[in-house]
């Protein structure tokens, strides 16, 4: 696909809140919105957070435009879509950057009405992991990716799965798809001085035991379907077979969340936690026992960049190379041999450094390189 490299004039779409980086979709749209931020001119229609932005944002807050926090305003808001509209009219934006499929319906309005070239960053195969959950709004989910992805100049996917099952569901040629994974500041990840003891203190997790850490926002299903099975399935076995290892869950809790461990003395819950790469420095490994989902798991990769090993399902761990990340990266399924797993992984830390290639594949300041827009 041919790229055209003259400085742009751009509006990226994303449904979530801009700061803190609280989950891996958050994450993701902000070294996108940094990679295009430095090239071209970059606005932004986000919605409205809690916290204030740092003041070295690659994005100016006068080219930022806040929709209602809401949770459904995200899916169309009329006076955020009439700003952004205006906006786009006024500013000549040729192109549009729909991050995340909730923010779609805003992008192929503006799109149709104003002609700009638009640009799909999809994170998951939506529809599917919908239809995982169990959710019967999947169909509607269906239309609406598969219309982004017949509308959009360019997607990006996080994995060749993703590619392939989008291409061949939607019927659309791969050379439509750019593949972008999610990656982790490995650098940064690595030279991270933690002080494990002191860490730990903090947030009134023991120091005498080896930890198994699971961690994501629980406004999620998927992770709030995984802490459900940890306190279920996961924590009761590991209590039998290793009473001395203890279970860590961590992440922003859902609206109304009512969170409890009952009498399991082997888990302990954090809530969200600000410096999660000293939290996952502090662990002996982390857990991934997610059963629906798409996409790839952030947790998985900044875990692996942190020295830390990973026991994961399989779906859990879908998209990664798994050849690339070793032995960093065990895949299991079962919750019996998964439980087994984690106590074995508990009794040290086995594995090792990430290779060159897998560096080369998942750092974050290597994703974006070369990336232009098309013309």
């Amino acid at each position: 696909m041919k790229a055209a490299k003259e400085q742009r004039t751009l509006l990226l779409i994303t449904p979530f809140d801009l700061w803190p980086l609280w989950q891996g979709t958050v994450v993701r749209t902000f070294h996108l919105i940094t990679h295009f931020a430095a090239h071209h001119t970059l606005w932004l229609g986000a919605r409205r957070g809690k916290g204030a932005l740092p003041v070295d944002y690659p994005v100016p807050e006068r080219r930022i435009l806040l929709n209602h926090p809401q949770r459904f305003a995200q899916l169309f808001h009329p006076r955020f879509f009439l700003r952004l509209l205006r906006l786009a009219r006024q500013e000549r934006i040729d192109t549009l950057i729909v991050s995340q499929i909730t923010g779609g319906i805003h992008g192929l309005l503006l799109h149709w009405l104003t002609g700009a070239r638009l640009i799909f960053d999809n994170h998951n195969v939506e529809y599917l992991r919908f239809r995982r959950m169990g959710s019967k709004t999947w169909p509607a989910v269906w239309l609406l990716e598969g219309l982004l992805c017949r509308e959009a100049a360019e997607i990006y996917v996080v994995s060749e799965v993703d590619r392939d099952w989008l291409a061949r569901h939607f019927r659309l040629p791969v050379e439509r798809f750019r593949l972008l994974p999610n990656g982790a500041d490995i650098q940064a990840m690595q030279a991270l001085p933690v002080a494990r003891e002191g860490v730990r203190k903090g947030l009134g997790l023991p120091t005498d035991r080896p930890l198994a850490l699971f961690f994501g926002a629980r406004s999620h299903r998927p992770n709030a379907q995984a802490v459900r099975i940890i306190l279920d399935e996961i924590a009761p076995r590991l209590a039998e077979i290793a009473p001395d290892v203890a279970i860590v869950i961590a992440g922003r809790p859902d609206d109304g969340e009512r969170l409890s461990v009952g009498q399991l003395g082997n888990v302990y819950i954090t809530g969200f936690v600000e410096e999660i790469g000293a939290l996952i420095k502090s662990c002996d490994l982390s857990i991934v026992p997610l059963v629906s989902g798409s996409g790839t798991r952030l947790k998985i990769l900044e875990s692996v960049a942190s020295g830390v090993p990973v026991v994961s399902t399989s779906i859990g761990a879908e998209g990664l190379d798994q050849e690339l990340l070793g032995d960093m990266l065990l895949v299991v399924d079962g919750w019996e041999p998964f439980v087994r797993a984690v106590a074995a992984r508990a009794a040290g830390r086995e594995g090792r450094a990430l290779s060159q290639a897998a560096i080369d594949r998942y750092d974050w300041a290597r994703i974006f390189e070369g990336v232009e827009l098309p013309g």
